[in-house]
């Protein structure tokens, strides 16, 4: 892994129990894999991950919770790159 996939990590586990537990139910129901599987092994298909379990909107939302929690822990990372990292750019143009 890498520091953006640790960093994704630690975001993931600082969300409440109760937000993670809804994500990880629709994620495994869809994929077959936990949230944990897909950050560690495939970090660009998070998005596409997202959106398929939980729909853009969602999934958009997540990444933004993401993009600030980063920049809350002192991280210079700009929207873009963390779009590009998590495949969202990827997702968007299939």
């Amino acid at each position: 892994m890498n520091a953006v996939s640790d960093a994704l990590l630690k975001f993931w586990e600082s969300l409440p129990v109760s937000l993670r537990a809804l994500i990880r139910y629709r994620v495994l129901r869809i994929t077959g894999k936990t949230v944990e599987e897909i950050i560690k092994y495939n970090p660009r298909g998070v998005y596409r991950v997202l959106v398929d379990a939980m729909g853009r909107h969602n999934a958009d939302l997540i990444i933004n919770m993401f993009y600030d929690w980063l920049l809350r822990s002192g991280r210079r990372v700009d929207l873009k790159e963390v779009n590009e990292f998590l495949g969202r750019a990827m997702a968007e143009a299939v």
